[in-house]
């Protein structure tokens, strides 16, 4: 394997870049979630409101 310095890397260089790709996934992860999260309210209010649609036409019909 070749290393980028021409050397293997350090220690310290090496928990850097492990660090570094750990923090993306965990944002990554943060993101889709609330993406997510904000798919389902969406869809939650989409349901309130074509329930109280159908309780306002039943409610005209009725009367």
């Amino acid at each position: 394997m070749k290393y980028a310095a021409g050397r293997p890397p350090t220690i310290a260089e090496e928990t850097h870049r492990v660090s570094a790709i750990i923090i993306r996934a965990e944002l990554k992860a943060r993101i889709a979630k609330s993406a997510h999260l904000k798919a389902l309210r969406l869809d939650n209010e989409q349901q309130v409101r074509l329930r109280a649609a159908v309780k306002t036409r039943k409610h005209r019909q009725e009367g």
